[in-house]
C-alpha cells in the first residue's frame, strides 16, 4: 500500500501522463525496480534522495505519453493548468524549496568559516577520515572514510561542536559516542594534533603528539547554550548582547503561572565518563526585590534515579543585578551515564536569564583499550620461567598517568603475574605478582588494577598476564584507561 501511494506521488505532478507511454516503460523498469522491490521504507519515500534515479524517467515518459495524447483532440489549456496547479500543490506539500517545510538555507557563521579553513589545509592527495557534513567537501580524492572508520587515513578532521552532525552515531548523545571514538586516537599517539580552533580538530598520522593532552581536555569538556536546550516554559528566548552567543533563555514570574513544571532549561541527555567534573551555570537576574530562592541548578539522570548534584541559588547570591555570574556545582560520577540533564529550575522570584552551561573535567578515566579476547602469544617473553598467557597488541601512548585493569579467573591455586611491559623501555613499567590467595573465590571473575606513568612515548607497551606453571589462570579481559587530571587538581 505504501508503495502504491509513493508511485501515485511520483506521477501526480505530471497528471499521470507516463501511464500513456506504453512500451517505453521498459527503459524505466530497472530504476523503478530498485525502489519498488526494496524492503526499506526510505527507498520508496519522497522525503529521501533514493527515488532520484526514477525522476528522469517520470518526465521522459510524461513527454512520450503527451505525444500519444496529441493524436486525439483534448483541451490543452485544461491540461496545462492541471499540471501547473498539481505541480505547485505537490511542491508545497513535499518540496524543500518554497514549500511548507521550514527549510531555510544554513546561515553563514564564524564556526562554518573556521571549518572551511580547516578543509583548505588538507592536501588533495591525503587520505582522510571526516564527519558526515565534512566528507562532501573532501570527497574528490582516492581514499576518504566516514568517521569513526579511520583505516589508514593520513588525516582526521573532527568537529566537536554540540550542533555538529555526528551521524552515523544516533544515540541521544551522539557527540559523546563520537568523542569516545576519537579520544583513543589521541591517547595512542598514532595521530598528533596539528591545529585546534572553536572545537574543530585536525589530526595527522605520525605528527607530534605533544598537544594531544590539551585536545583530550577540550573533548571531555562541553558548553551548552541555554537557548539550544529544552524548556518547560512558553517563550523565553531573547536577544541579549551580554550573553555568550547573543541570545539567552529568560524566565519571568508570569511564565510559571499554572505550569506544573518549572524547567527553564533542561537536557541535553549527555554522556559523561566516570570521574569528577565541575558544572558551571551562567545566570543573571535583575533583582527580585525580596530575599529567597531564585532557582535550583542540578544534574539529573533517570538512569541514576534522580538528582546527582544540586545547588539552590538565592537572590543575594548574585554579586550585582544585571550581570552574568557563574554558579558551580561539583559532580562525581562513579559510572558512565548516557542521559545526563543540566537543569535550571526557575522559582519565579524576579526575572532570570540563563546564558550557558559549561562542563569541565577535573579527574576522568578515559577508555583507551578494551580487549575481551586478548592476543594469545606462543613465544616466551620476559623471564624464561614465566609463560605469557595473554597480552594486548603493542600500544604507543602519550605521556601521562594510566590504569591497566586485568579481569582474571582462577580455578585452582596458581602463581602468576600481571604487568605493563615495554621492551624498548627495558622491562615492566608496572607489575604485580599473583597467587591463589589473591582471589576472593575460585572460578569467579576478579579484576586487578595497575597504575603506571610514562614520561615519554614508548612504541611497544603491552598489557600481559604470565603464569609460572599449570593452566589454572584464565584471562577474560584486558582494559586500559587514561587517567586525565586537570591542572591544579592532584598529581599531574
Amino acid at each position: 500500500g505504501d508503495k502504491m501511494v509513493f508511485l501515485a506521488q511520483l506521477l501526480l505532478p505530471v497528471v499521470f501522463l507516463p501511464l500513456l507511454a506504453g512500451s517505453a516503460w521498459v527503459m524505466a523498469v530497472p530504476a523503478f525496480a530498485v525502489a519498488l522491490l526494496a524492503a526499506t521504507p526510505s527507498q520508496y519515500s519522497l522525503i529521501y534522495h533514493y527515488p532520484a534515479i526514477m525522476i528522469p524517467f517520470v518526465f521522459v515518459l510524461a513527454i512520450l505519453g503527451l505525444q500519444r495524447l496529441n493524436r486525439r483532440p483534448f483541451d490543452r489549456l485544461a491540461l496545462a493548468v492541471a499540471i501547473l496547479v498539481v505541480g505547485l500543490a505537490m511542491n508545497f506539500s513535499y518540496g524543500w524549496v518554497a514549500g511548507k517545510r521550514p527549510n531555510p538555507f544554513p546561515p553563514s557563521s564564524q564556526h562554518n568559516r573556521i571549518l572551511a579553513g580547516f578543509v583548505g589545509e588538507i592536501g588533495r592527495a591525503d587520505s582522510v577520515s571526516a564527519m558526515s557534513d565534512l566528507t562532501p567537501h573532501l570527497s574528490n580524492r582516492q581514499s576518504i572514510y566516514l568517521f569513526p572508520v579511520v583505516n589508514n587515513a593520513d588525516t582526521v578532521l573532527f568537529d566537536s561542536d554540540v550542533t555538529a552532525n555526528y551521524w552515523p552515531f544516533t544515540s541521544d548523545d551522539a557527540r559523546g559516542e563520537a568523542r569516545d571514538a576519537l579520544i583513543p586516537l589521541l591517547v595512542s599517539g598514532d595521530y598528533g594534533l596539528v591545529r585546534q580552533e572553536d572545537g574543530v580538530l585536525l589530526l595527522r598520522r605520525g605528527y607530534d603528539a605533544s598537544q594531544n593532552q590539551q585536545a583530550v581536555q577540550e573533548l571531555l569538556a562541553a558548553r551548552y547554550q541555554a537557548e539550544d536546550l529544552a524548556t518547560d516554559l512558553p517563550g523565553g528566548d531573547v536577544t541579549d548582547p551580554e550573553a555568550s552567543n547573543g541570545r539567552a533563555r529568560l524566565g519571568q514570574p508570569s511564565l510559571i503561572v499554572g505550569q506544573p513544571k518549572q524547567g527553564l532549561v533542561y537536557g541535553p541527555y549527555a554522556t559523561l565518563l566516570p570521574g569528577e567534573y565541575q558544572v558551571a551555570y551562567r545566570l543573571k537576574q535583575q533583582g527580585a526585590g525580596s530575599p529567597g530562592a531564585v532557582a535550583t541548578v542540578d544534574v539529573f539522570s533517570n538512569a541514576a534515579g534522580g538528582v546527582l548534584a544540586s545547588r539552590d541559588i538565592q537572590a543575594d547570591d548574585f554579586s550585582a543585578a544585571g550581570l552574568y555570574q557563574d554558579f558551580v556545582i561539583d559532580l562525581n560520577l562513579q559510572q558512565e551515564y548516557h542521559d545526563l540533564e543540566f537543569r535550571v529550575l526557575y522559582k519565579g522570584l524576579g526575572d532570570l536569564w540563563a546564558d550557558a552551561i559549561t562542563v569541565t573535567p577535573v579527574k576522568v578515566a578515559v577508555p583507551v583499550l578494551d580487549l575481551s579476547d586478548p592476543v594469545q602469544p606462543v613465544d616466551l617473553s620476559g623471564d624464561s620461567a614465566d609463560r605469557v598467557l595473554a597480552q594486548s597488541a603493542p600500544q604507543t601512548l602519550i605521556p601521562g598517568l594510566y590504569r591497566a585493569i586485568f579481569t582474571l579467573n582462577a580455578d585452582a591455586q596458581t602463581a602468576g603475574k600481571i604487568e605493563v611491559f615495554s621492551a624498548t623501555a627495558g622491562g615492566p613499567l608496572a607489575e604485580m605478582a599473583l597467587s591463589g590467595h589473591d582471589f576472593a573465590a575460585l572460578n569467579q571473575s576478579q579484576s586487578f588494577a595497575l597504575d603506571f606513568r610514562i614520561d615519554q612515548s614508548w612504541p611497544d607497551i603491552v598489557l600481559r598476564v604470565l603464569q609460572q606453571d599449570g593452566d589454572a589462570l584464565h584471562v577474560e579481559r584486558l582494559e586500559l584507561q587514561y587517567l586525565y587530571q586537570a591542572a591544579g587538581h592532584g598529581e599531574q
